[in-house]
C-alpha cells in the first residue's frame, strides 16, 4: 500500500475519483427531492435580497446562504410571487418572519415557476460548498497523516449519510460546515505562522462564517481555548511577510503578545466582510422597494440579559447591519423550549443525550471503526510518548497527536455546547462534527501499528465498505440509521423531522403510488404530509390529513377532511407520524393540540366532539346535494350557533371546530398506526396503511 501511494500520481487521482462520486449522488439527490421544509423560505429570501438588495425577509439564518443559493437563478427567467400577496406583506407595520414561507411557496408553486428547476438551481449552490469543504478535509488530514490518511478521510466524508442527506439542501449547513473547517485550520496555522497570507486566510473564513450561520458564536468560545492551548504549549510562533524571513518568537508571554497583536486586522476583515454582505448599508429596508414595514423588534424588546442588551447596544451605535443584529436577537427564541421527539417520547425542550445520540445513530459503520481505530492509535501513542523520554529527535507520533489538538477540541467544544442547546430537531445543527471527526480518522491510517495481512485488509474494506453502503442506501440518505440503533425502516420510532422525513420525499411518494395504481384502483387514498411545498398534480385526488405546515393564509382550517374517513390507503410521513406537531390554530380554538401520546384526557376530549363533528360533517354532505348549497349550510350554522356567540360568527366557529376534531381524529388514528407495522414504505420516510372498514371503525370507535 505505501508503494502505491509513493507514486505521485494516484492519490490525487483517487481523490478525484471519491470527489468525482461525491458530486455524482449529490446531483442526483438533488435532482430527486421535493422541497425540503425551510427550503422554500431560504430560496425565497435569498432571491428576494439579490434582486432588490432588501433584507427584511428573512429566515434568522444570516445571508449568505441564502445569497449563494440565489445566483444560478440568475441564468433563467423567473416569475416573482403575486403583486398582491407582496404588498399584503409590506402594508403591515412590522415583519415578524412567517412572510419567508409565505411568499416562498406562492414563488414556487403558484407563480408560474418550475419548483423542481428552481430547487436544483437553488441546491447547486449548497453542492459547491460540500464539494469546498470534502477537498478542504482532504488537504487538512493530508497535512497530518499523509496521502493515505487523507484518502480514509475523504472516503468516510463522501459517504457520509449525514452529509449526502443535508449537503445539497438550501440552508445554512452545508455552508457553516466548509467555513467552520477553513476557519479552525486557518486559525491553527495563523497561530502557529503569522504573515499576511495566514491573516487574510482567517479573516476571510471567519467573515463568511459569520455570514453564514448564528452558531459562528460557538466559534468565539473554540477560538479562544485553542489560543489558551496553543500559549500553554509554549511552541515558538512565526512572525514574517513571507515563508524565507520568518522571525521566531519564543516564550509564552511573547506568543501571546504576537498573537492579540495581528488578530486586530482579523477583526476588521471579518467587520467589513459582514457590512459588505448587507451592501454597507444600516437599514434592513431598501430605498428602492416599497412598503413601510420594517423588521420587529419585539422579541429583543420582551427579554432582558446581557445578550439582548448587547445587541440594543450596538443597534444604538449601528455597529453592524440592522438585519444582522436582529437575527441574532431571535437566537434566544430560537433555541429555546420546542416540540420534538426524541426516543418515543414527545418533549418540550431539549435533553443533553441527544446531539451524543445523534452522531452515534447517523454515523456508517465504517465511519465508527475508523473512527475508533484512530481513537485506539492516539491513546497508544500518547502512552507511548509518556513512558519514554527523547533526548533527540521528537517521533512523528508527537507530530500527528499535536496537530489533532484543534480537530478535537473542536469537537469537544461544539458538543459540549451542542448538549445544553433545547432545540432537538436534527443532527443538521451539528454537521460540523461528522466532517472533524472525519479528519482525525487518518489517524487510523497508520501502517507501522498494522503489520499483518489481516489488519491492513481491515483497513482498506472500511472506506470500500463505506462508499458501497452511501451506494445502496441512494437516495434516502437523510434517513440512515446505524444498524447499532435499529437500522432505517424504524427510524420513525427514535427521531423524527430534519433527521428523518423533512417533506423531501413526494415525488418518491408519487412514483410509489404510480407504480402500485392499479392495486388500488377505485380505493380511498389518504395523506398526511410534513413540509412546506405543494403535492403536485399527480397527488391531487389525494386527501389530505392533518400535516404541517401548510402556508396558507386560514390555517386553523388547513386540510381538513370534512367527511367521515372511508377504509383505503392512508400515506402517513414519518415525522406527521409521530405526536410532536398535531396543533391547530384560531381564534375560537386557539390552543387545540393533542401533543404526546394518546391519554385518556385526549380520548374523553375527542369523544365529546365526535357527535358534533358528525351532525356537521352530515349537514355538508346533504348541503352538497342541494342546489343552494352555501345557503343550507348557512342555515344549518344559523340553527346551531352556541348560545356565547353571535349568529354571525357561527359559521367560522363551526367550520375550526371541524378541524380541531379532524386533528383529534387523525391523532387517534396516528396513536393505532404506530403500534402496528406498515404495509409498505417508501424510502423510509412515508409509512403505507392500508386499513379495511373493520379495522379502521375499531380505531375510530368512541
Amino acid at each position: 500500500m505505501s508503494l502505491l501511494l509513493r507514486k505521485n500520481y494516484l492519490p490525487p487521482l483517487g481523490a478525484g475519483l471519491l470527489l468525482l462520486f461525491f458530486l455524482a449522488l449529490m446531483l442526483s439527490e438533488a435532482r430527486q427531492k421535493s422541497a425540503h421544509f425551510d427550503e422554500t423560505a431560504h430560496l425565497f429570501s435569498g432571491y428576494f435580497m439579490t434582486e432588490n438588495s432588501d433584507y427584511r425577509i428573512g429566515t434568522s439564518n444570516l445571508v449568505l446562504s441564502q445569497k449563494l443559493a440565489a445566483l444560478p437563478l440568475k441564468s433563467i427567467e423567473i416569475n416573482a410571487p403575486s403583486p398582491k400577496l407582496m404588498e399584503a406583506c409590506f402594508k403591515a407595520d412590522q415583519i415578524h418572519g412567517d412572510e419567508a414561507f409565505i411568499l416562498g411557496y406562492d414563488f414556487l408553486n403558484k407563480s408560474g415557476n418550475r419548483s423542481s428547476t428552481l430547487l436544483f438551481l437553488g441546491r447547486l449552490g449548497m453542492i459547491f460548498c460540500s464539494l469546498l469543504a470534502a477537498i478542504a478535509v482532504f488537504l487538512w488530514s493530508k497535512s497530518i497523516f499523509g496521502y493515505g490518511g487523507a484518502l480514509l478521510s475523504l472516503s468516510l466524508y463522501v459517504a457520509c449519510p449525514s452529509i449526502l442527506g443535508i449537503g445539497f439542501v438550501i440552508g445554512a449547513d452545508a455552508p457553516a460546515n466548509l467555513f467552520f473547517i477553513l476557519s479552525a485550520w486557518a486559525l491553527w496555522n495563523f497561530l502557529d505562522r503569522i504573515t499576511p497570507f495566514s491573516i487574510c486566510a482567517l479573516g476571510f473564513s471567519c467573515g463568511a462564517l459569520a455570514l453564514t450561520k448564528m452558531s459562528c458564536l460557538v466559534f468565539i468560545i473554540y477560538a479562544f481555548i485553542l489560543l489558551c492551548a496553543r500559549v500553554a504549549a509554549g511552541s515558538p510562533v512565526r512572525i514574517g511577510w513571507t515563508k524565507s524571513s520568518l522571525r521566531v518568537m519564543p516564550g509564552r508571554i511573547k506568543i501571546l503578545r504576537s498573537v492579540l497583536t495581528f488578530i486586530l486586522p482579523v477583526f476588521f476583515l471579518v467587520w467589513t466582510i459582514v457590512w459588505a454582505g448587507y451592501g454597507f448599508r444600516f437599514s434592513a429596508a431598501s430605498p428602492d422597494f416599497k412598503g413601510n414595514a420594517s423588521l420587529s423588534r419585539a422579541k429583543l424588546e420582551n427579554q432582558s440579559g446581557c445578550f439582548e442588551a448587547t445587541i440594543k447596544y450596538l443597534l444604538e451605535i449601528r455597529a453592524f447591519p440592522e438585519a444582522y443584529l436582529l437575527d441574532f436577537a431571535n437566537l434566544r427564541s430560537l433555541t429555546s423550549s420546542s416540540k420534538s421527539f426524541f426516543l418515543g417520547e414527545t418533549r418540550s425542550g431539549g435533553t443533553p443525550s441527544y446531539f451524543p445520540f445523534m452522531l452515534f445513530a447517523k454515523m456508517s459503520v465504517p465511519a465508527f471503526l475508523a473512527i475508533l481505530t484512530a481513537i485506539i492509535f492516539s491513546v497508544t501513542d500518547l502512552k507511548y510518548l509518556k513512558s519514554r523520554s527523547f533526548n533527540g529527535d521528537s517521533p512523528r507520533c508527537r507530530e500527528k497527536l499535536y496537530q489533532c489538538i484543534p480537530v478535537l477540541l473542536f469537537v469537544a467544544v461544539y458538543m459540549g455546547i451542542a448538549v445544553f442547546q433545547k432545540m432537538n430537531i436534527g443532527h443538521r445543527h451539528i454537521l460540523p462534527v461528522f466532517s472533524f471527526l472525519y479528519i482525525f480518522a487518518g489517524y487510523a491510517w497508520d501502517l507501522e501499528k498494522l503489520q499483518s495481512k489481516f489488519s491492513r485488509i481491515f483497513l482498506l474494506l472500511l472506506p470500500a465498505s463505506a462508499l458501497a453502503s452511501a451506494l445502496l442506501l441512494h437516495p434516502a440518505h437523510l434517513a440512515y440509521v446505524s444498524p447499532f440503533c435499529g437500522g432505517p425502516y424504524k427510524a420513525y420510532q427514535l427521531f423524527t423531522d430534519s433527521a428523518l422525513e423533512w417533506g423531501q420525499e413526494l415525488p418518491a411518494l408519487e412514483k410509489w403510488l404510480e407504480k402500485n395504481q392499479e392495486s388500488f384502483q377505485g380505493q380511498n387514498l389518504y395523506l398526511s404530509y410534513f413540509g412546506s411545498a405543494s403535492p403536485s398534480d399527480k397527488l391531487s385526488s389525494v386527501k389530505r390529513l392533518p400535516g404541517y405546515l401548510d402556508p396558507r393564509s386560514d390555517r386553523s382550517c388547513q386540510n381538513t377532511v370534512a367527511e367521515k374517513l372511508k377504509p383505503g390507503v392512508y400515506c402517513i410521513s414519518a415525522t406527521m407520524l409521530q405526536p410532536s406537531y398535531y396543533t391547530r390554530e384560531g381564534a375560537f380554538f386557539p390552543a387545540t393540540s393533542f401533543c404526546g401520546e394518546w391519554s385518556e384526557e385526549m380520548d374523553l376530549k375527542y369523544k365529546s366532539m365526535t357527535a358534533p363533528a358528525e351532525a356537521l360533517i352530515d349537514a355538508i354532505a346533504e348541503a352538497k346535494s342541494k342546489p343552494e348549497a352555501e345557503h343550507a349550510l348557512k342555515k344549518w350554522f344559523m340553527e346551531n350557533h352556541p348560545p356565547e356567540l353571535s349568529p354571525a360568527d357561527s359559521g367560522k366557529y363551526w367550520m375550526e371546530f371541524l378541524a380541531a376534531y379532524d386533528l383529534a381524529r387523525f391523532a387517534k388514528l396516528a396513536s393505532a398506526l404506530r403500534s402496528r407495522e406498515a404495509d409498505a414504505q417508501v424510502n423510509y420516510s412515508y409509512y403505507i396503511f392500508i386499513l379495511d372498514e373493520k379495522e379502521l371503525a375499531e380505531i375510530l370507535a368512541d
